[in-house]
């Protein structure tokens, strides 16, 4: 092979190689597993007025030993924000995913699983993870988390005479933590309204009970909550609208959280629980239904 061939060789490569790498962007991801453990188990765990400290703490560490496994073998699809459909793949068996040579732009990535609703109960739900990310942003790692404590957040769009608005989009954005003093991958979740003006997102998860417990009785303690802003066109059509993220399934155990720690410490009176925090609309226990968003033209 003379030079001439070698050079030529190597300006084909490189161009090949550019191209490629402007052909499309690469998504990775983590799948965790967190459907193991039934809300049931852990309130018999902390109803149980037997154990002492030491006994509680060890059976909610076999509890927790459940959580976060790889949700391997399962499949997690990638839509634009409206929802159509680009690609598909699956989870291998740690969990991991990834898509590439995607298109830059701004896109969901989701996961469900089927799983059984009670411990003692044949009959199914699906549980869903959900996550925005773009393209243009450094970390383009998704953890989606699979939970039986995530909600549902959705609504409708409509002008002040009621007319729906469509194709708006809804972009909701987890509050940071004053509190937090490292740095946190804040979830964001980005839809479209329909015909109709309604929207849905699935699979934003809510406080773990023990933080959720431990911030009921602390005033400066931050609560896990979301803004909702609407646009269209490039512009904010409504003021922006805080949801907290709580379900009356997650306050209901975080409540005997705080039960069971007071019996167990003796605590002749209960902590005060915070007045600023109160269920979101809500229907069937773990789906939030936000209130319609009015836009003034």
């Amino acid at each position: 092979m003379n030079l001439k061939t070698i050079y030529l060789c190597c300006v084909l490569s490189f161009i090949l190689a550019n191209s490629s790498a402007r052909a499309g962007e690469k998504i990775s991801g983590l799948v965790k597993d967190n459907t193991a453990v039934f809300p049931e188990e852990i309130e018999s765990v902390l109803t149980n007025k037997t154990y002492p400290e030491d006994l509680l703490n060890s059976e909610l560490d076999k509890l927790f030993h459940r959580l976060e496994r790889p949700g391997s073998g399962l499949s997690v699809i990638l839509t634009d924000i409206s929802g159509h459909i680009i690609n598909k793949t699956e989870t291998d068996n740690k969990g991991g995913f990834s898509f590439t040579n995607i298109a830059p732009g701004v896109y969901n990535v989701s996961v469900s699983k089927e799983v059984a609703i009670h411990p003692r109960n044949a009959e199914k739900m699906i549980i869903y993870a959900t996550r925005t990310i773009d393209t243009k942003s450094t970390k383009k790692i998704v953890v989606l988390c699979l939970d039986r404590f995530s909600i549902t957040l959705r609504g409708r769009i409509i002008q002040t005479d009621g007319t729906p608005v469509a194709g708006a989009e809804i972009c909701v954005q987890e509050v940071e933590d004053p509190n937090c003093s490292y740095a946190v991958n804040l979830g964001k979740w980005v839809t479209v309204s329909d015909r109709d003006g309604y929207y849905q997102i699935s699979g934003i998860p809510t406080m773990f009970f023990l933080d959720l417990g431990k911030a009921l009785v602390n005033q400066k303690a931050h609560i896990m909550a979301v803004d909702i802003s609407v646009i269209k066109d490039g512009r904010e059509l409504a003021p922006m609208v805080r949801v907290p993220c709580l379900s009356e399934a997650v306050l209901k155990i975080a409540r005997k959280f705080l039960s069971a720690v007071g019996r167990i410490y003796k605590v002749e009176e209960a902590p005060k629980e915070r007045e600023d925090v109160a269920l979101p609309t809500s229907k069937d226990n773990d789906i939030i239904v936000n209130e319609h968003i009015v836009i003034n033209n």
